[in-house]
């Protein structure tokens, strides 16, 4: 049943688009009519967190008012990390051969497990993903209600091969165009990132700016009448410090030019940052330094046939107005074969990853005197490397959301040892709200990143 009906094999053939529907690219699809936009915002909507209704997303999120508390969610890892004996058990076993033979060819060594660079760790995460689903599909009763895959960075390149958009073999290749792209970037101009440590966030966004106009000035770019935005990239202007994205409540994690990190590095007193861990010669993925690399994907994927999802993917992003380039809307979409030329490139390679905002639209359900209603929340199964949001979720919506077993990891050959210290900190009771783990998502970084 694995084999047959999670990745049936689809015939598609190549086929370009007509220029009516090339001519749609930019434009926001599947938008509901004025008159459904009014009827929308006059409804009440049981204390379902939603997105403010003045911004383009809020019209779709009736739909995730649907969903019942006795609806799953599936939540792919986007963790890069090389852990001891990962996926063994899938590695020395038939039924997902088809999956982890892949990364060994892409690669073309099979050591690629065993691997520490960025190529090889992304191909493992993606393998890690598919195996985990597979395995536990037919195992765990759950997954019989499973109405939403959602994951970030290559965790939803996972979540479209689940649900039947894309196939396997898709998703590989994009992973490889993907390393390719970050490879070619990377050797023209090395980049950086940060985590930071921030108690109020507005600030960061303006250390950002000042960054861009630091860099602009120290590298001799005249950009006097313009504000930096991180569009600028764009241009042919390589000033690009960003955010890249919200790790919890209280990291960032930003990425770009080298001198703008360290700018922000020496100045984050200014902006009430209160902790900084560089992170030399990392990709600046999720910022606008890889649009150009968006565009090429987008190409690409012009001629892809995508099949119809039997799951709801949902895809958050924050986008920038050229002309105000401090006002940020958000845009909340389901993917679809129409709109997935446009939404996964910028999803990889030029949008911030807004994980926590997603999360909240599915799971954060509130009575009416504001206090989470754990009952009508759907549960979350995380598959993947690290079971790295299951902390920031029990620190968000606290130790109920556990002890209900609203949340599951389904582990992928990580240690015992980090298995146990991972459920001991999900299931402990008599945590500070601001304190302890807030501390150990600080310090001990291997459990969250």
């Amino acid at each position: 049943m694995v084999n047959g009906q999670i990745w049936r094999r689809v015939v598609r053939t190549s086929s370009l688009r007509n220029n009516s529907e090339l001519a749609q690219k930019g434009r926001k699809l599947n938008r509901f009519s004025g008159e459904e936009r009014q009827e929308l915002s006059s409804k009440r909507y049981d204390g379902r967190y939603i997105i403010d209704e003045s911004n383009r997303g809020a019209w779709k999120l009736e739909m995730l008012n649907e969903y019942k508390p006795d609806d799953s969610i599936v939540l792919f890892s986007g963790k890069r990390r090389n852990f001891p004996g990962i996926g063994r058990r899938y590695l020395t076993s038939t039924d997902f051969q088809d999956i982890t033979s892949i990364p060994k060819e892409l690669y073309r060594s099979d050591n690629v497990y065993s691997q520490t660079d960025f190529r090889a760790q992304t191909f493992v995460n993606l393998a890690m993903n598919l195996c985990a689903y597979r395995e536990f599909y037919s195992t765990d009763s759950r997954f019989s209600k499973l109405k939403i895959a959602i994951g970030f960075g290559i965790g939803e390149l996972a979540a479209l091969v689940v649900s039947n958009l894309i196939t396997t073999e898709d998703a590989f290749a994009i992973a490889s165009f993907l390393c390719d792209e970050v490879a070619a970037s990377e050797k023209e101009m090395q980049t950086h990132a940060a985590i930071c440590s921030v108690k109020n966030r507005h600030k960061v966004n303006l250390a950002c700016h000042d960054a861009r106009d630091y860099v602009a000035k120290t590298r001799g770019f005249t950009l006097e009448d313009a504000l930096l935005i991180p569009e600028h990239e764009e241009y042919g202007v390589p000033t690009t410090v960003d955010v890249a994205a919200k790790i919890d409540r209280y990291n960032i994690l930003i990425a770009g030019h080298p001198v703008g990190i360290q700018y922000i590095a020496r100045q984050a007193n200014k902006y009430n940052i209160q902790n900084v861990q560089v992170i030399p010669h990392y990709p600046a993925l999720n910022t606008m330094h890889y649009q150009r690399s968006a565009d090429k994907l987008s190409n690409l994927l012009s001629e892809l046939e995508a099949g119809e999802p039997f799951l709801d993917v949902w895809n958050f992003a924050n986008l920038n107005s050229k002309s105000k380039p401090f006002n940020l809307y958000q845009s909340v979409d389901l993917y679809s074969p129409k709109n997935l030329q446009y939404l996964l490139p910028k999803t990889l390679f030029s949008r911030q990853i807004l994980w926590q905002n997603m999360i909240n639209a599915l799971v954060n359900y509130k009575n009416k005197e504001g206090k989470m209603d754990y009952t009508k929340t759907p549960t979350v199964i995380e598959l993947g490397q690290g079971g790295s949001f299951g902390l920031s979720l029990r620190d968000i919506y606290g130790y109920e959301l556990v002890k209900q077993d609203k949340y599951r990891w389904l582990d992928v050959g990580e240690s015992e040892e980090y298995k146990k210290q991972h459920q001991q900190l999900l299931t402990r009771t008599g945590f500070s709200k601001f304190f302890s783990i807030r501390f150990y998502l600080v310090k001990r970084k291997q459990l969250d990143l």
